[in-house]
């Protein structure tokens, strides 16, 4: 995770995995280990962080994601302890994910128990943004094996919203990665939840886009946009606009696991022997029936969703994204600087992929870096406008690069233009300013500081 902690405008790294978690000081020409001295050591397995200002004092606080439990899993006993989920559609026994503070010094302090933000839930997967058009920072957290999370960034605290009254469902997917897009234009980002669905076990399961139509409630749009399905087993996802049309696009990377020996393991057999056995043997991975040389839920590409307005169109073969690579975390980077957006896509177990754009974008594109000043210097929070005569609007939402599952993107605002003329940006910063910037080129990037004219 990318984030600038201490706002010197060079960018800072934490990092999550399997057992303790670090961080590391961006000193200009090298990084320092700051870990022991940050307070974000701590070893409770983190799988992902979401940075966010949650009490708008600045600086740029962590959500820190956890999936597995607080113990030792390069220790384990022959036989235990139970190590996994203890059921399938609502379970709570998973890691407890973390808010951290962070005071201004380079420490970080742990004010879950004050402030908010406990999930036990087997979390894979946060975002922040303002959901409801309303200037309230919001983190939606997806959770496997059961109920998804939100959580309000209100007076200092992160408190807990009722899911089943805001998304009119008792959430029992399988969440894996969530992502924002602009779809209709209203100021509101749509919101991409990656999930688990197997025509066996889960028929009626699928991939969610929800959309708030106010502060408390959202619809899920996700079969009328055709984007419901993506495989049986969908991972990261990345809104973007890759043809520069002025319509955010989306990919999704897919695919559990394809074997090389032996046919496909059927789900329904995976899920008769394990979880509809006695109660919690699926938390005992010994008991687990062997998946050696087996396929899971493989032997699919990733998808690439071309947006056509209304509808979304699957144009994964025509784009040539063909192969069965069981992909999993998809970032956006414009490695060659010419303004259409590129893709890296990370795979289980294999090599990760660099897909070139060969959209040829003219001008039809226009970027923006950020610089907070009252608000955090990456401008973190942040919805970012964009206006042309004749055309709808255009919204982004600044994460500090922030994308989906196990992503980090390049954190530069990216727009596709579908005329080239000049444009008008209007910037809402985490502290409430907006500002306002005037017939501004196509086809360059933009630094846009808070307070400022553009340079």
């Amino acid at each position: 995770m990318i984030f600038d902690y201490d706002n010197d405008g060079r960018p800072d790294v934490y990092l999550p995995h399997l057992g303790c978690g670090m961080l590391f000081h961006n000193l200009g020409g090298r990084f320092e280990d700051v870990t022991a001295k940050s307070g974000l050591g701590d070893c409770r397995n983190a799988v992902t962080a979401v940075p966010i200002d949650f009490d708008g004092d600045g600086k740029l606080d962590l959500y820190v994601v956890r999936y597995w439990k607080a113990i030792d899993y390069f220790h384990l006993l022959a036989r235990g302890p139970r190590v996994w989920t203890e059921n399938f559609s609502w379970s709570r026994n998973g890691g407890d994910n973390t808010l951290y503070r962070n005071r201004g010094d380079g420490t970080f302090e742990d004010v879950t128990a004050s402030r908010g933000g406990s999930d036990t839930g087997w979390s894979w997967d946060a975002g922040a943004a303002d959901f409801a058009g309303d200037g309230t920072q919001r983190i939606y957290v997806a959770n496997d094996f059961g109920p998804d999370q939100i959580f309000d960034a209100t007076e200092g605290k992160l408190a807990h919203i009722d899911t089943g009254t805001v998304l009119g469902l008792v959430d029992r997917r399988a969440g894996m990665g969530v992502s924002f897009g602009d779809l209709t234009h209203d100021g509101r980002p749509h919101i991409y939840v990656s999930n688990e669905s197997t025509r066996y076990f889960s028929p009626q399961h699928g991939n969610f886009l929800w959309h708030f139509t106010g502060s408390e409630h959202a619809d899920d749009e996700a079969y009328s946009r055709g984007v419901h399905n993506c495989g049986e087993w969908s991972w990261g996802a990345l809104f973007a606009d890759f043809d520069l049309d002025g319509k955010e696009d989306l990919y999704v990377a897919a695919g559990m696991i394809t074997g090389n020996v032996e046919s496909d393991f059927p789900m329904f057999d995976f899920i008769r022997r394990t979880g509809m056995t006695i109660p919690g043997i699926f938390a005992d991975l010994p008991d687990w029936p062997s998946l050696k040389g087996r396929s899971l839920a493989g032997g699919v590409s990733d998808c690439v969703f071309w947006n056509r307005g209304d509808r979304f169109r699957d144009v994964s073969g025509f784009t040539g994204i063909t192969k069965a690579w069981d992909g999993r975390a998809v970032a956006a980077i414009d490695f060659d600087n010419n303004g259409s957006l590129d893709l890296i896509v990370t795979t289980r177990t294999g090599q990760a992929h660099l897909l070139r754009n060969t959209v040829v974008p003219g001008q039809h594109w226009v970027a923006f870096a950020l610089r907070g000043t009252r608000s955090n210097r990456d401008g973190a929070g942040a919805r970012v406008e964009v206006r042309q005569a004749g055309q709808p609007p255009q919204f982004r939402w600044a994460t500090a690069g922030k994308s989906g599952f196990l992503a980090n993107s390049d954190p530069r605002i990216h727009f596709g233009l579908p005329v080239v003329q000049p444009l008008d940006v209007f910037v809402r910063w985490p502290s409430g300013k907006v500002d306002s910037h005037h017939g501004m080129d196509p086809g360059k990037i933009h630094t846009l500081v808070e307070g400022k004219d553009s340079e």
